[in-house]
């Protein structure tokens, strides 16, 4: 199936669009020449773009050479596959989010090296398209913290363990919310990170809590906090 124009954008709201695809799968293959890497990756919150841990050294690890061409597809090899070519810098694990980040979602990574991926360009199936359709920085991003926690520190009814049960299998007992963008929100489970989407683009902190509201089931998104809140 081929992208349409209502489709694109880094925040597409439709079912099929890339920018859905792109945050509900935080897996991937990472292609360097003729090797092949499975990799798992966070969204850079500040600009977009893929964060992945590499190895720092041994037959997969990427020589400096290979940051300036590899291709990360989201997320396999698949026909329905996004294909990112890209430019990859190495960050800082120590002063640099993504990482944390990463923790958070993924739990610890052996690799010793982090690799942040900006797209040049960008296809699926038969359409290519500039990465600035895909590419761009979470809007709700300082507001990210204080709604995780707080939605985490909610109680039966209005957790997030049913919906995740209920939407991912009876057997996972650990739901914590661990992300929030315009098009919905990442809990980490037993699984491992998941999604769940809300159905149109919530481009503003107050619009996502409602959204995550409907999700939860209650009349009210969680109360607003007057402080800066820390990452859960």
């Amino acid at each position: 199936m081929v992208s349409t124009p209502e489709d694109l954008g880094p925040f597409a709201a439709q079912a099929a669009s890339p920018a859905r695809q792109l945050r509900a799968n935080y897996q991937g293959i990472l292609r360097i020449d003729d090797r092949i890497l499975p990799v798992l990756y966070i969204l850079d919150p500040g600009t977009g773009c893929p964060v992945i841990p590499v190895p720092a050294d041994g037959p997969d690890a990427p020589a400096d050479e290979d940051l300036e061409s590899m291709t990360l597809l989201i997320p396999d090899e698949g026909v329905e596959a996004i294909q990112m070519l890209c430019r990859a810098r190495e960050v800082n694990p120590y002063t640099h989010e993504a990482p944390d980040r990463h923790l958070i979602y993924h739990g610890p990574a052996h690799a010793r090296r982090w690799l942040l991926l900006e797209p040049e360009s960008i296809r699926k199936q038969n359409q290519v398209f500039e990465p600035a359709l895909l590419i761009a920085p979470n809007p709700l991003r300082s507001a990210e913290p204080g709604i995780c926690k707080r939605t985490n520190a909610l109680r039966d009814p209005h957790t997030l363990l049913p919906v995740s049960r209920e939407r991912f299998g009876q057997n996972n007992d650990q739901a914590v919310m661990v992300g929030i963008d315009p098009l919905g929100i990442d809990i980490r489970t037993r699984y491992g990170p998941r999604r769940i989407g809300f159905e149109v683009a919530s481009m503003t902190p107050a619009l996502a809590e409602q959204a995550l509201a409907a999700i939860l089931g209650s009349q009210a998104a969680p109360a607003p906090a007057a402080t800066k809140e820390a990452r859960p």
